[in-house]
């Protein structure tokens, strides 16, 4: 187990050992992990670099805002290891920029891929100050590991290239154990803190991620759908455009009995998005509507957005108020959702979205009642199938929009556990148990 994890599994997939690692942030809590371990996944790859030296050890970091602020203590005998900081602090702290480059120094493969339109700039300025930095190989700079693309889509919603995850060719344990074929996958962007290490209040938000290592099918999913974020940082039709041809060769998500990858922009057909297979959300809800006996849904989202001209999100609260009414075994629902941009334009108020939403369960809202606010996109679902219990926990950068599935780059992963273990599942129902009471 990752000592910053709040939960682990263990499963054995097409004779591969994965391991799974859940890491969690309530709000107004620290150390912010989901944030920090950016860095840890670094850290841990340079380890192994350090160890083998010989090996290729490849890093892809795909990130959609990230803030030049925020500094990590990235020493890992430091004792404030694992905590971010708003202030310098020599050969202690160090931004991402940073950390990314000193992979490079010890000889690590970096590849980036980033938009941050408001700081897209400042950041380019950053690596080209780090570019002519010394390797440790002998007449090598980091640009010759380093490279970075830049996301030039536009600042509209829908040009966004939202991805949240790092993936790691190897890393290495405290132990010494080897884990390969790693992808961090969270719901935190690079959010920037004070002086304290403290988010202001308007970024403090609950946030989750996992840490999935031994998958080489997952691995290379992710590999894959970063390689065309990165060819086509400049064009956004061209990214769509190849995404979805690999989608209808059926060439880009991956799927077992554990897990499952989904990578946007899904089909243009239907246009309501409503397309099990690709998006994930309407995969388990059609699943689960055909099950019987007692059944759970749980959404823990930054943004949803319900306005009817685009379908999907109106869809899928329908849908849940069909499968509580269907009387196939009792539901158990839970709403935790930070903002609905539409809300005024499915209902006639955000007060009555609510109280539709809270028809099929509990409900916090904090548009309305200023209670919780998250960050998460995570979608939590249990029933009977093929006559046992499964448990499905979706999470990566998807919010519950249209957009998010149809024109965005957005990823997710659901992992799939069955009968009476489901460690990553009770972690995250718990975080939202925790906040709805």
């Amino acid at each position: 187990m990752h000592p910053f994890a709040a939960a682990t599994s263990n499963v054995t997939v097409n004779g591969e050992e994965v391991n799974i690692n859940v890491f969690l942030r309530r709000q107004y809590e620290y150390p912010d992990y989901p944030e920090f371990m950016y860095v840890d996944v670094i850290n841990r790859a340079i380890a192994y670099k350090t160890a083998n030296p010989e090996e290729t050890v490849t890093l892809n970091f795909a990130m959609y805002d990230m803030s030049l602020k925020t500094r990590f203590y990235y020493r890992t005998d430091d004792e404030k290891y694992g905590r971010l900081s708003g202030v310098d602090s020599e050969g202690r702290t160090e931004t991402l920029c940073d950390s990314l480059a000193r992979a490079a120094q010890n000889g690590l493969y970096v590849n980036c891929a980033i938009q941050a339109n408001s700081q897209q700039e400042s950041i380019k300025t950053k690596f080209n100050s780090l570019a002519e930095l010394d390797c440790i190989e002998a007449g090598k700079k980091v640009s010759d590991y380093l490279k970075v693309s830049y996301v030039t889509w536009g600042t509209a919603s829908a040009e966004q290239m939202h991805c949240k995850f790092i993936s790691a060719s190897h890393y290495l344990m405290d132990d010494g154990t080897v884990m390969k074929n790693a992808v961090f996958i969270s719901t935190s962007n690079v959010d920037g803190v004070d002086a304290q290490g403290n988010f202001s209040s308007g970024q403090d938000r609950m946030q989750s991620a996992v840490l999935v290592s031994g998958s080489s099918g997952i691995y290379n999913a992710y590999c894959r759908y970063f390689s065309i974020i990165s060819e086509y940082a400049e064009n956004q039709e061209g990214f769509r455009t190849a995404v979805r041809d690999l989608h209808a060769k059926g060439e880009l998500n991956y799927s077992d009995k554990y897990f499952s990858t989904y990578f946007t922009p899904i089909p243009t057909d239907p246009e309501d998005a409503w397309t099990p297979g690709y998006n994930p959300v309407v995969e388990y809800i059609e699943e689960m509507a055909a099950s019987s006996g007692p059944r759970l849904f749980y959404a823990n989202v930054y943004h949803y957005n319900t306005n009817p001209s685009y379908g999907f999100g109106i869809k899928v609260l329908s849908s849940i108020k069909d499968i509580a009414n269907d009387g196939k075994g009792q539901l158990l629902a839970k709403w935790l959702i930070e903002t609905n941009s539409a809300a005024s334009k499915g209902y006639v108020s955000d007060t009555a979205f609510l109280r539709a939403v809270k028809e099929t369960g509990a409900a916090r809202y904090y548009t309305v009642d200023q209670k919780v606010k998250t960050h998460c996109k995570n979608y939590l679902f249990a029933y009977t199938k093929d006559g046992e219990m499964k448990y499905v926990s979706i999470t990566g950068s998807t919010n519950l929009k249209w957009d998010g599935a149809y024109k965005k780059a957005n990823s997710s992963i659901a992992i799939k556990e069955y009968g009476d273990y489901h460690p990553v599942f009770d972690c995250l129902t718990q975080q939202v148990d925790n906040a709805i009471q």
